[in-house]
């Protein structure tokens, strides 16, 4: 039998394990090896016709050989990588990026037994991606000069740019992704734009916008003013292109006319203007064809200048008048009320103006006409002055009951004067010029009635008033009731009130006290009652005298002492018992007293008690009474009285036991006892009217 499985083995070592090393070939050559040996993987081919990323599970079957994986791509990975016996493996292939070309790559199963050379190929195939592409920047803006800006532009596949402007170059570098765009000058006036088109994956398009602004013209100035003699400007032209000028008159000229790209000095000229209108014109700077900017160029005639208007203030005044000119002059007319501190000259002249006081309080209006005779120039300046202002700082002034003093502001520039109406108050001064503070002392009021007075000011043409106010007297009281409880306790009164007073009980009760009985103005009164133990309740008054205004009445009234229970009655079967809580309300001092010896009355938490009855071992009901009673009266007596009953033994509160429509003369002879409960026994039951007693049975018919 050995001799049998030694030769099974060596068969199978040279029928089933091939191998092969570096020196043999990899389609099959194999190194002989004494043990045995199998290795092969479950799949040798994996392939995918989308760039996505997939996996892979196959296994590699192996008896006593030692494995790995080599030349993996580094696009691929196996987990695991090694191993000793058979093994599942998963295949992991990344997603391929390249929209130009698939791809495939091969690896390799090896015996990692340095006894036995073996190897198996194995292949992954992945199709190509799906082409894109992405401009980085999509639009590029340049200025007018000629330039150049690079853009960067990725992509998975091959891509190229073109444009259908002359005035753009294009040079990419599709390795790199960056596209390098130039314009050359953009010597119009205008903005001008371009399109790139970047083609790529069989007729896709992305746009690159190419937007160049006009090349820059400026000046230093845009607006120059001349005298009317021969004069000159420099001014400085900065052109990003070659520039020329174009003047819109004769009497203008620019020096030098035209220039190159950079900055360059100009000189503009205009000659002498011997009208007596200024005149106009301009100087056009052209880039390219096209006018880009124009200097307007304003001449001076034969001129008399002056400010429009001069304003005074009502007062006597005077103001500057800055008087600019290039001949000679003369004032031609003025109002009556100005002055001038010269009338006539040459040139530029600081001319003082000064006006009268204005008595008025309307404005006032007229002209100064300046002019030069022989020539049809005139300069008109209008003068203004203010008419007398007047205003108070109150229009209204109030005074409390009290005498008192109030002040108020007048802002005027006019001269015034002042009367009265009102014999109750005075104001100081009474007259005066410009600005004063007014004091008003007003008397007390002792009146109930608001009282109202007048200042009137009378300045320049016109009368202004301010009004006087005085309150009368006044009580304010809130309550004019309220009540005490029997135990007595305090109240506060809020007084409100501009009167002297005084305060008393009616009556004068003793029982009522106040914590103030004389005051002036506001005051709190605390009014407090003594406790009253008595039945009956007491009523009395506060009453508050003012010096000046009416009395107030303030009714009081203190409730008597209260006792009352929260049941009427308390019933206990035969087992007797402990009853409920009975609450007492009650504000004074009280006692609890039963009359019979089978329950008790036990005393609970604050006013309560309960009621504890033995066991009714007869046949008899009974009835017992609990009094409760005050016993801190002085006045009067205060008591109520429960009823507690208990039902005899096998008793019940029950009256009956058939049904109300039963027979009951077929019920045999029985006895039926009713007890009644609140009168006694002997009551003439006719005497209380007519009514109708309702018996309902309950027991066991005979």
């Amino acid at each position: 039998m050995k001799k049998t499985l030694l030769y099974f083995f060596a068969c199978l070592s040279l029928t089933v394990a091939t191998g092969c090393n570096d020196e043999f070939d990899k389609e099959g050559g194999f190194s002989p090896s004494l043990s045995a040996h199998y290795l092969r993987p479950s799949e040798l081919r994996f392939e995918s016709t989308t760039a996505s990323a997939f996996s892979r599970t196959f296994t590699v079957e192996s008896f006593e050989t030692p494995w790995r994986f080599s030349e993996v791509a580094d696009w691929l990975s196996l987990s695991p990588s090694t191993g000793s016996g058979s093994t599942s493996v998963t295949l992991s292939v990344e997603e391929n990026v390249d929209a130009d070309n698939g791809r495939t790559a091969i690896f390799y199963l090896q015996s990692a037994d340095p006894g036995w050379n073996f190897e198996r190929a194995m292949s992954v195939t992945q199709g190509k991606a799906e082409p894109w592409l992405r401009v980085e920047e999509p639009t590029i803006v340049f200025g007018g000069m000629a330039g150049e800006q690079t853009v960067g532009v990725v992509s998975n596949c091959e891509w190229t740019a073109t444009c259908g402007e002359e005035w753009v170059t294009l040079s990419a570098d599709v390795k790199s992704g960056q596209l390098t765009v130039g314009v050359g000058v953009n010597p119009s006036g205008d903005y001008r734009q371009a399109t790139v088109y970047l083609s790529y994956g069989n007729g896709r398009q992305a746009i690159l916008e190419i937007r160049q602004s006009p090349t820059e013209l400026t000046a230093s100035a845009y607006r120059l003013e001349y005298e009317n003699a021969a004069s000159k400007y420099d001014v400085t032209i900065d052109s990003e292109s070659d520039w020329s000028s174009r003047v819109s008159d004769s009497w203008i000229s620019v020096s030098p006319s035209s220039g190159r790209a950079g900055r360059t000095p100009v000189a503009i000229e205009v000659a002498p203007n011997t009208s007596v209108s200024s005149r106009s014109g301009y100087v056009s700077l052209i880039a390219g064809e096209e006018e880009r900017i124009q200097i307007e160029i304003v001449q001076k005639g034969i001129y008399i200048e002056a400010p429009e208007r001069l304003t005074f203030t009502s007062v006597e005044e005077s103001r500057t008048l800055s008087l600019r000119s290039n001949t000679n002059w003369s004032m031609a007319s003025k109002p009556s009320w100005i002055t001038l501190s010269k009338e006539s000259g040459t040139g530029n002249s600081e001319i003082t103006v000064s006006a009268t006081d204005n008595p008025s309080t309307a404005q006032r209006t007229g002209e100064i006409v300046f002019e030069q005779s022989g020539l049809s120039i005139q300069c008109r300046v209008e003068v203004v002055q203010a008419g007398k202002s007047f205003s108070a700082s109150a229009g209204l002034i109030e005074f409390s009951p009290k005498s008192g003093q109030q002040m108020f502001d007048l802002i005027t520039d006019a001269s015034w004067s002042s009367s009265k109406t009102g014999n109750w108050f005075d104001m100081t001064p009474v007259s005066g010029h410009g600005n004063a503070t007014i004091r008003v002392s007003a008397e007390e009021n002792r009146t109930m009635d608001d009282r109202n007075g007048r200042i009137d000011y009378v300045y320049g043409d016109k009368t202004a008033t301010v009004n006087v106010h005085q309150l009368a007297q006044y009580l304010t009281i809130e309550d004019r009731a309220f009540e005490f409880g029997s135990t007595g306790g305090s109240h506060r009164i809020e007084l409100s009130t501009s009167d002297e007073w005084t305060a008393e009980t009616e009556g004068d009760a003793a029982w009522l006290g106040l914590s103030k009985k004389s005051g002036n103005g506001n005051a709190e009164i605390v009014v407090t009652a003594d406790d009253n133990p008595s039945v009956n309740g007491r009523t009395s008054a506060v009453v508050i005298r003012p010096k000046y205004a009416q009395s107030v009445r303030i009714v009081i009234t203190q409730k008597p002492r209260h006792l009352s229970v929260s049941s009427q009655s308390i019933q206990f079967f035969a087992d007797g018992g402990t009853s409920g809580p009975v609450a007492i309300d009650t504000d004074g001092r009280f006692e609890i007293k039963s009359d019979a010896s089978w329950f008790t009355v036990d005393r609970g938490t604050g006013n309560t008690f309960t009621v504890t009855a033995a066991q009714n071992s007869t046949g008899d009901t009974r009835t017992g009474k609990i009094t409760i009673s005050l016993t801190d009266l002085k006045e009067g007596s205060l008591a109520l009285e429960l009823t507690v009953m208990q039902a005899a033994k096998g008793g019940s509160f029950i009256v009956g036991g058939y049904p109300e429509d039963s027979d009951w003369s077929d019920a045999g002879q029985g006895r039926l006892t009713i007890t009644i409960t609140g009168y006694t026994s002997d009551k003439n039951w006719n005497s209380y009217g007519r009514g109708a007693l309702k018996v309902k049975a309950v027991g066991r018919r005979n």
